[in-house]
């Protein structure tokens, strides 16, 4: 005759759960859309209802482009892709150099997403007009089952503030692409994810330095070299991610 232990009974209830999440973060990992990036992070890629942290000491270096082609992998199952656009990318002391792929003045370029296989019609532009817009909004689309992706930038160092986008990406199973100055490497930081991106000078085609800061869970630190294919015209034609050679 069995005898009815509850320790067991809750550890096999512990080791279902287990399993059953297991199972569900397989199906919610979605690719960066590079293999040799994809290699370093833990779980293969990142996760759907995680926020990720891009690290540059001014927008571009690259870093746009890559967080672009994660949001397009995000984004292939029909959820929408949010830009938060601004004129108030990094704080007042970080100068602006802007991709000039991406942006017409201050203000993102959307036409370029469509060579890349992107659905304007799945594309929402926010362009809110202060930090507090900003902060409000980003929570909002975070928490939306209907979007794929939010892309924008964050540079507050308010710990409540972060807090509250993750709450809100992992509400809505939504991942967040949030750009952040280099200077904040050594912060403490609510992201999944921190990734920091550094231009190898001197390197034709463009080359990109993309290294792990931190993945939440553990796993090994690392880092790779990628490629970015820009033509001429200053307008992104085909975009080669890859390993250097």
């Amino acid at each position: 005759m069995s005898t009815c232990n509850p320790q067991l009974d809750q550890l096999r209830h512990e080791l279902s759960s287990w399993e059953n999440s297991a199972r569900n973060s397989t199906e919610s990992i979605v690719s960066t859309g590079h293999p040799a990036l994809d290699a370093i992070l833990p779980a293969g890629g990142l996760r759907r209802g995680s926020l990720v942290e891009w690290l540059a000491e001014v927008p571009g270096h690259g870093a746009t482009t890559l967080a672009l082609l994660c949001a397009q992998e995000a984004c292939q199952a029909g959820g929408d892709l949010v830009i938060m656009d601004s004129d108030f990318p990094f704080h007042s002391d970080f100068p602006f150099h802007s991709d000039s792929q991406f942006y017409d003045g201050a203000e993102f370029y959307p036409p370029t997403l469509a060579t890349w296989g992107i659905d304007l019609e799945r594309l929402i532009l926010l362009r809110p007009r202060s930090q507090q817009h900003l902060q409000w909004a980003m929570v909002q689309v975070l928490r939306s089952p209907s979007v794929g992706a939010v892309w924008g930038h964050f540079n507050q160092r308010d710990s409540h503030a972060f807090r509250r986008l993750q709450l809100a990406a992992r509400s809505g199973d939504t991942l967040g692409l949030l750009f952040r100055p280099a200077c904040m490497r050594r912060e403490p930081t609510w992201a999944d994810v921190r990734l920091l991106v550094q231009p190898l000078a001197g390197q034709q085609p463009r080359q990109v330095r993309v290294t792990l800061l931190h993945c939440r869970g553990g796993g090994s630190k690392g880092s790779v070299e990628l490629e970015i294919d820009v033509p001429k015209s200053g307008r992104f034609r085909k975009v080669h991610v890859g390993p250097k050679k």
